[in-house]
């Protein structure tokens, strides 16, 4: 019997005697002829030196080689989507910078315009002033030229008259003093309104306005007429 069988016989029966206080059946195994001989073939068994690999998981290695080829498929993926968001980034970039230029340069215009409307806001109101100053010098001149003026009222229509000569002729007869002047102190001779077609025509005829060149004659025509009315 080797060595290694009976250190394994000594240490059972040390264990036996231990567990003296346990169960019935104990007792009677230990005390029982036949034991020496199956504590014989216990300790005769013939262990194994070393335990055995355990039996590989070829289904978990699968699964791990397939979990690495989607794991690198999505590292694909997000590198594609990394280079093309990179790709639309430099664009965006470009083209904003494309925009910041067009805007400077729209910005710098406007301003140039801004001025050009300042300044010719600036001679509009000038205009503007200048033009109020006109219209209220013609106005007075309007009114100045008026005072050379006389209206004559009643002079009949004729086809293809001579309105200056029969003025003229009217103008003798009523201040006599001017005879041989007033065809050099009337200046222009004008009827108001629209000619009179209808020969015979019941209608008041148009008034006459006569431009004198003498303020002292027209005067006097205008104080002989108002004299000769009162």
């Amino acid at each position: 019997m080797s060595k290694s069988v009976e250190k394994r016989k000594e240490l059972w029966k040390s264990l036996m005697d231990v567990s003296v206080d346990m169960h019935d059946y104990t007792l009677s195994a230990v005390t029982d002829p036949g034991f020496g001989n199956t504590l014989d073939a216990l300790c005769s068994t013939h262990l194994p030196d070393t335990p055995t690999k355990p039996a590989s998981k070829k289904g978990k290695m699968e699964t791990l080689e397939d979990v690495v080829v989607m794991l690198s498929s999505i590292s694909s993926l997000i590198n594609e989507c990394s280079d093309s968001l990179e790709k639309l980034v430099s664009s965006n970039a470009m083209k904003i910078e494309g925009l910041k230029k067009t805007v400077d340069f729209v910005s710098a215009e406007v301003k140039d315009v801004k001025v050009k409307v300042d300044h010719l806001t600036s001679r509009l109101q000038l205009g503007e002033q200048r033009i109020e100053t006109c219209e209220t010098r013609l106005a007075d001149l309007e009114r100045y030229s008026r005072r050379w003026n006389l209206r004559l009222r009643g002079v009949s229509e004729k086809e293809e008259e001579n309105i200056r000569d029969e003025v003229i002729r009217i103008r003798e007869q009523t201040y006599p003093d001017g005879k041989g002047k007033f065809s050099f102190v009337i200046d222009s001779v004008d009827r108001l309104g629209k000619k009179q077609n209808q020969t015979g025509s019941k209608s008041v005829p148009h008034a006459v306005i006569v431009q004198f060149t003498s303020h002292i004659v027209r005067d006097a025509v205008w104080k002989t007429a108002k004299s000769g009315m009162e």
